[in-house]
């Protein structure tokens, strides 16, 4: 097969796929963007470079990359559709990718931040867990399209010397004996969340400490992570990057209100004491004193007495709202009119009600077994009602509840994070 250049005729790769242009060259192979003749829809191909063909070596670790990239099963990865062999020139046809590059829109705040590091995050477990290497962690190789939805590849616009120093600012202390342990990956996620939350270094190069963030606000869940991921001694850091997604998915239930603003000190006083309060000239401060305590006892006493009783009102109140939710539903339902959810509650049958609290705008995952790794049934957003069937059960050192829910038109079950749901008040 010839190369030729992009404006050129290219040819058509096993009389499937016509190479449309080439795109760049990474380490290993040429990329061009073709047309899948039988599919009709654009691919990419990846070719062994013409110079490499000679080098067994390199011939095969193109081989096992491509192999590797065909076990990767996590959506932030590319689909394999085909590879082989055409002319005696080894290739890779994979989907084609589109969107902007993490590193061009970044920073972000610590709502859009947080929901991209989960999917880093969780396609680097996945590979782990299936023992096959992932793209470079890097702003560089992270494509993000516009419903925010992640790839990640190995950016073939980048030249040597940009890969080079690219690498340099993601590289662990300990990378140069050590290189590819599971705590150096958790650095590399560590300095990767960081440079998406305040953006990256002009110079583009290593930083000597890269836990020290600038003053803006964050959550305190996230401080705390990108501190110890970026820990320089090893053993400080999480241990694993499955253990960076857990502390990841605690944090998305936290609101703004447990933000401060880093770089302050920790021990600060939030105000200085107020002066002492001279008596009353008119009261002797003897007196005075069992009065007021007198009226604080009596106030604590009402407002308790106030609270049972509104507990005992509720607990007979609901027994008899619970009995008349089916029959108005039901009335409104025979007149053609669709009851409100707030009258209907979620979902038939028995169960608690309880509702979603997380805050994430990519809403909580509804997975079809209890554990981090299982399939996604579908999502819900914060505030959605569900009615909870049993639980909770501890995977993945997560609390999982098995709840009924509807989702469009279709009520479905499924296991929820016990983190992000509470009881309906």
């Amino acid at each position: 097969m010839s190369q030729q250049a992009p404006q050129a005729a290219l040819p058509t790769l096993n009389n499937r796929y016509r190479l449309d242009a080439q795109l760049g060259t990474g380490r290993l192979a040429s990329i061009y963007r073709a047309t899948d003749l039988q599919r009709r829809q654009s691919v990419l191909v990846h070719l062994l470079r013409r110079e490499l063909l000679e080098q067994p070596a390199l011939r095969q670790r193109f081989d096992v990359e491509a192999r590797h990239a065909a076990q990767r099963s996590h959506a932030a990865f590319p689909t394999v559709i085909e590879r082989g062999e055409a002319a005696g020139r080894p290739y890779l046809v994979t989907d084609d990718i589109s969107g902007t590059i993490l590193r061009e829109r970044l920073p972000l705040n610590a709502e859009h931040g947080l929901a991209i590091a989960r999917q880093i995050v969780a396609a680097i477990d996945a590979c782990q867990r299936a023992g096959v290497p992932h793209p470079p962690i890097s702003s560089a190789h992270i494509m993000l399209d516009d419903a925010g939805r992640v790839t990640m590849f190995e950016h073939w616009a980048l030249d040597p010397g940009e890969l080079r120093r690219d690498r340099a600012f993601y590289r662990a202390p300990e990378s140069g004996t050590e290189h590819g342990a599971a705590t150096s990956v958790v650095y590399e996620l560590g300095v990767l969340l960081h440079e998406i939350l305040v953006g990256r270094p002009r110079d583009g190069g290593a930083r000597a400490t890269p836990c020290v963030l600038p003053a803006q606000l964050l959550l305190g869940d996230l401080e705390r992570l990108i501190q110890g991921a970026t820990a320089p001694d090893p053993a400080q850091r999480p241990h694993d990057v499955a253990t960076v997604g857990r502390m990841l998915e605690a944090a998305v239930g936290r609101t703004m209100a447990t933000t401060r603003r880093i770089g302050t000190d920790r021990g600060q006083k939030r105000g200085a004491a107020r002066p002492a309060t001279a008596p009353s000239a008119t009261r002797p401060a003897g007196r005075w004193l069992p009065h007021r305590i007198i009226g604080l006892v009596f106030i604590i006493a009402f407002a308790l007495g106030l609270t049972a009783l509104t507990y005992h009102v509720a607990l007979s109140a609901i027994p008899f709202v619970a009995g008349l939710e089916r029959p108005i539903a039901e009335g409104l339902e025979r007149l053609g009119i669709r009851p409100p959810e707030w009258l209907t509650g979620v979902v038939g049958e028995a169960g608690d009600v309880l509702v979603v609290t997380i805050a994430d705008a990519q809403g909580l995952n509804l997975r079809q077994a209890p554990g981090l790794g299982t399939a996604v049934l579908g999502v819900l957003s914060g505030g959605t009602q569900v009615r909870r069937i049993s639980g909770p059960i501890i995977v993945d050192d997560v609390p999982w509840l098995e709840v009924r829910a509807r989702i469009g038109e279709r009520d479905v079950e499924g296991w929820v994070s016990a983190h992000f749901v509470r009881a309906l008040e």
